[in-house]
């Protein structure tokens, strides 16, 4: 079976599979979570899916593992939908095939605790939707996993900088002979990328003075 050690460790060899029209998106949230850091600002980055089912959920949970990974502290990784749903359950499955622990509540719009290795770190992962984040989240980065996402907010309330990264949905297959491919798939896409982008923020100078001139330049953004 494999461990959560062993899935990253693999992931990390394969930084060459992210194509390069990928890698400025990446590495600009990787210079906005720097800089944010080093400034003592919030580092709040918010996931955003049309369901809040898959792919944002996969983002918060490898954002969270790839933060802690490279010994980043205070990286707070949310999810939202424009619309509430549920988890899929085919999403937490293929966070157990990665190497990650969790359990259910019970009743509609269960929540799934995952927890990272062998850390007393724990996730509460449900459906959610924007409008429940705006009370309680601002000044966050938000990044958009999926196309209908991107056009259904044009405007996201609370978030001073937006990336848009789209993965492919593994919805696509549920039902198929191919839908565990798929859904590892999908995870093995997130993790990597997510952990590429914690590989550069580590790389990123740390004082404020070098922070500031990176938030202020038109370039980085």
């Amino acid at each position: 079976m494999t461990t959560l050690v062993d899935y990253i460790s693999k992931r990390l060899t394969e930084f060459g599979r992210i194509t390069h029209d990928r890698r400025p998106s990446l590495e600009r949230l990787a210079t906005l979570i720097a800089g944010r850091r080093a400034a003592s600002r919030n580092t709040k980055v918010v996931f955003v899916c049309t369901h809040n089912s898959r792919r944002s959920q996969l983002a918060q949970v490898w954002t969270t593992a790839a933060a802690h990974h490279f010994a980043i502290a205070g990286i707070d990784a949310l999810s939202a939908g424009t619309r509430e749903t549920e988890v899929d359950r085919r999403a937490i499955e293929t966070l157990e095939r990665a190497g990650f622990t969790w359990t259910q509540s019970s009743g509609h719009n269960p929540i799934y605790t995952v927890r990272i290795g062998s850390t007393d770190q724990a996730l509460p992962l449900f459906s959610k939707t924007l409008s429940d984040l705006f009370e309680a989240t601002t000044d966050f980065i938000a990044v958009i996993t999926c196309s209908n996402a991107d056009l259904a907010c044009p405007v996201i309330e609370g978030a001073t900088d937006r990336l848009f990264l789209s993965y492919n949905d593994p919805r696509t297959a549920d039902g198929s002979p191919y839908e565990t491919d798929i859904y590892d798939e999908c995870c093995r896409s997130i993790s990597r990328e997510m952990l590429y982008v914690f590989s550069e923020t580590k790389k990123q100078p740390t004082n404020s003075a070098a922070a500031r001139r990176g938030l202020d330049n038109p370039a980085a953004r």
